[in-house]
This record gives C-alpha cells, sequence and structure tokens, in this order.
C-alpha cells in the first residue's frame, strides 16, 4: 500500500520562526514519514497543473491567506496513491505515530456559528489521512469549484457569507464542512484534546495530554513561546 504524507510551506516566514519552530516540525514528519517507508512531499509552491484563480472561479474576493487554503485542499489531489495524508506545517512527530487504514479520519468539534442561526460541523483539518475518502473529497470539492450551476447551497452560502463580510475567519474547516456533513456516518474521530488518540493539541496547562507516539499540534497562541524548546 502506497502512502503519500503532504505538507505546504510558503509564503514570508520569520527568519527565526523557520529555523527554531516551522523546520524542526517539518523535519520531524518528513522523518517519520521515511522511516516507515511512506512517501513524503514538501509544498513550497503550487504546481502548475493544480494552480487556480480563485476570485475568478469562485467569484469571491479572497485574501491572500484564503488562497492558501483553496490550495492546501487541492494538494491533496494525489490519485496514485492508496492513503494520503495531510499535516499542517505546525505539527511535531513525536516518536512512531500510528495512522490507519481509515476510510477518512479528521478530528471534528462540536458545530460552529457560521452565521445568525445556521450552523455547520467543524472538522479540524490540521491532520487528515484517509483511503478512498480522501479521493472522495477532493472529487467533491473540484466538482464545486467546477460547476457553479450545481453547487452545493452549503458550499455557496459558505462563499457568501465571506463575500458579504457575514463571517470574520474563511477557513478550510469552512469548506469541509458540507462534505464532512453528509458523510459522517463513515469518517472516523481521531478524538480531540481530552479523547484525542493520535492528534494532541498542545496545552501547556495540562501537559499531561501531551504523549508520546502522537502529533502534536502547537496552536498559534504557543508557537512563538515554545519555538526555543523544539529546535
Amino acid at each position: 500500500m502506497r502512502t503519500c504524507v503532504v505538507q505546504y510551506m510558503t509564503g514570508e516566514q520569520d527568519p527565526h520562526m523557520l529555523r527554531s519552530f516551522y523546520q524542526p516540525c517539518m523535519r520531524s514528519v518528513y522523518e517519520w514519514a521515511k522511516a516507515r517507508g511512506y512517501e513524503y512531499k514538501l509544498y513550497t509552491s503550487v504546481p502548475e497543473e493544480m494552480k487556480r484563480d480563485w476570485n475568478s472561479d469562485l467569484g469571491v474576493d479572497f485574501y491572500d491567506l484564503a488562497h492558501m487554503v483553496f490550495d492546501k485542499l487541492m494538494l491533496c489531489d494525489q490519485p496514485d496513491y492508496d492513503r494520503v495524508m495531510w499535516v499542517d506545517n505546525d505539527i511535531y512527530a513525536w516518536g512512531d505515530p500510528e495512522i490507519d487504514k481509515s476510510w477518512f479520519c479528521i478530528a471534528w468539534e462540536e458545530k460552529m456559528r457560521l452565521y445568525q442561526d445556521w450552523r455547520f460541523p467543524f472538522p479540524q483539518s490540521g491532520i487528515f489521512w484517509g483511503m478512498d475518502g480522501v479521493k472522495d473529497f477532493i472529487e467533491w470539492y473540484k466538482y464545486q469549484i467546477n460547476n457553479p450551476q450545481d453547487r452545493d447551497d452549503r458550499f455557496q452560502f459558505i462563499l457568501l457569507a465571506h463575500k458579504f463580510g457575514w463571517t470574520e475567519n474563511f477557513n478550510d474547516q469552512f469548506l469541509m464542512s458540507p462534505w464532512y456533513y453528509d458523510n459522517s456516518w463513515r469518517i472516523k474521530n481521531m478524538g480531540l484534546k481530552g479523547a484525542a488518540t493520535v492528534h494532541r493539541r498542545f496545552n501547556p496547562v495540562n501537559m499531561e495530554e501531551i504523549t508520546p507516539n502522537s502529533f502534536v499540534h502547537f496552536t498559534n497562541t504557543f508557537e512563538g513561546h515554545y519555538s526555543d524548546r523544539i529546535s
């Protein structure tokens, strides 16, 4: 079985953070993947065949960070592999974490409020993997982009919420949520916080929650504070 681990690092970075935080994190994932015999792909730019004019394709004026969100999901289009895994660049592979052969595996939280009483599932897309589930998501995602006349109402609503300023944030969790909702019955929840199994969110207050053989995910709040400790 061929497995591909995908990461993305682009844009201007603070030299200290790049050297002392992001590079050690990505190196740990690279070494973990190679030790397990997995293919590892680090993208520093989007390949020409995957590039899109997101503002034109989706009819919304997105800011640069949102473009990275769309690009991230496109980079998971790896049809030559049996299993595809995405890992954010602020995640550290501690020890030898195990991943399984789930159709699709991700952590999720309670539903989030996007606008007034509109609520959506909130998958934590910093790390996910899957067999046919990743391919299914990518095909759904590309269909939403390429077929505006037949676009999922929820996907379209998420785009409009950003267009009209109804939501302050825009991220890949929003984009994944309609597909996740329709497929939740066959998606494995890897857990979050205290219930987590492999994906451990870093919490300096409850250090006992961070265990070996897991992917430690540093949130933006703590990245700079702990960069010197992992380099």
